[in-house]
């Protein structure tokens, strides 16, 4: 253990005489980890909203062929004829306005839906209440990372697409599209919508069944309630709704995994290039250091913890700021009304950080090789 310490102090010694050289390696270990962290947590939230999961209960019933909800119109008495049917449990009316129905990373979605269905809910805030939510006409309940995003709290005004809204609570929920929404009064939006109609008009409707088994069979029967009605329905369930409707959104989470993958390797590139071109020009320390005792072994050793170092520290110092970026910005990918949320998840970071110290130690594996197989006559030479 002692010897190891040994390596280690020395290895610490090595890196300060060398300051510019060893806070560029860290850095550049660093921003290619919180990369690699960032784009790890957006992969994985994508796969947590359009990953159909055993026991969904969630059914989406949208107009059929209807994408943006500025284009998706469905009568709200359609609610009735829904609960009317076989498996399902509870039937939710909600009209949707969005201020941007593109992919964007800053979208304002208002959701207005019943303030009974609401209050059924039992939703969970973070500060203001629910009390006063329902009786203020013009109150919303926004999502945490709404709020974030927009700098928002209890009493703040919020306006935008038309529509503005007096902030009566922050709501907190385990699903990306409430934490990104304003949920408001469904007759208050439905007055207040600048497109869709009034009086009756809802964007969807969201149905839970009663048996996650027959999910499917009810979304059949749902859509074939109303293949002949003025508005034909399209009904999925919600993961499989969210993947259609930001698929745009999917495929940049695809490519940015690539691009993930592309730095990490240059980094190494990096990392290894400088370690053999630094290593050459140590043939004096290395001869030195051969004169004094050291074996083949401490002088790889002495190689092999300054690259661990290198790794431990910019990867640590990598997994931090994507966490802390990440927690405080509040990112969201939202198109067509849904919102896709990065999932911050410990293990991700944990695995960043112990990839980046692997990454330190296999790019100083050949200049540790080099160096501890050289001869003193050689290492001497090379530095005269």
């Amino acid at each position: 253990m002692s010897a190891l310490m040994t390596r280690i102090r020395y290895a610490l010694r090595s890196a300060r005489r060398q300051r510019l050289r060893t806070v560029a390696l860290v850095g550049g270990v660093a921003l290619t980890t919180a990369l690699a962290a960032a784009i790890a947590c957006i992969d994985l939230g994508v796969r947590d909203a359009t990953t159909t999961r055993a026991g969904e209960t969630r059914l989406i019933v949208y107009r059929e062929n209807r994408f943006c909800p500025f284009a998706s119109a469905l009568p709200q008495r359609y609610d009735r004829q829904i609960a009317e049917l076989p498996g399902v449990a509870a039937v939710v009316p909600v009209k949707i306005v969005v201020s941007n129905c593109r992919a964007s990373l800053d979208v304002v979605t208002f959701r207005g839906v019943p303030v009974e269905d609401l209050r059924a809910m039992a939703p969970r805030l973070a500060a203001g209440s629910l009390d006063a939510w329902a009786g203020h006409g013009n109150g919303a309940l926004v999502g945490r990372e709404l709020a974030a995003r927009r700098g928002l709290r209890v009493g703040s005004s919020l306006t935008a697409a038309g529509i503005d809204v007096v902030v009566d609570g922050i709501l907190e929920s385990d699903d990306p599209q409430w934490r990104n929404s304003a949920l408001t009064h469904l007759a208050f939006l439905q007055e207040r919508a600048a497109r869709g109609g009034t009086g009756g008009i809802v964007t969807q409707f969201d149905v839970t069944v009663s048996d996650p088994a027959r999910l499917e069979e009810v979304a059949r029967a749902i859509d074939e309630r109303f293949k002949a009605d003025e508005a034909p329905t399209a009904t999925r369930p919600q993961t499989a709704f969210v993947a259609r409707a930001a698929r745009d959104v999917v495929a940049l989470a695809g490519f940015s995994s690539l691009i993930g993958i592309g730095a990490v390797l240059a980094a190494f590139g990096l990392l290894a290039t400088t370690m053999v071109n630094v290593t050459r020009h140590r043939s004096r320390e290395f001869a030195v250091l051969r004169t004094l005792g050291f074996t083949d072994g401490g002088i790889s050793a002495i190689v092999l913890a300054e690259g661990a170092l290198v790794g431990a520290f910019g990867g640590l110092l990598g997994a931090g700021l994507a966490w802390l970026g990440l927690s405080r910005a509040g990112l969201a990918f939202t198109m067509e009304g849904v919102s896709i949320t990065p999932r911050l998840d410990p293990s991700i970071f944990i695995l960043a950080s112990a990839c980046a110290l692997v990454a330190g130690l296999l790019a100083t594996a050949i200049p540790a090789w080099t160096a501890s197989r050289a001869r003193l006559v050689d290492l001497l030479r090379g530095a005269s």
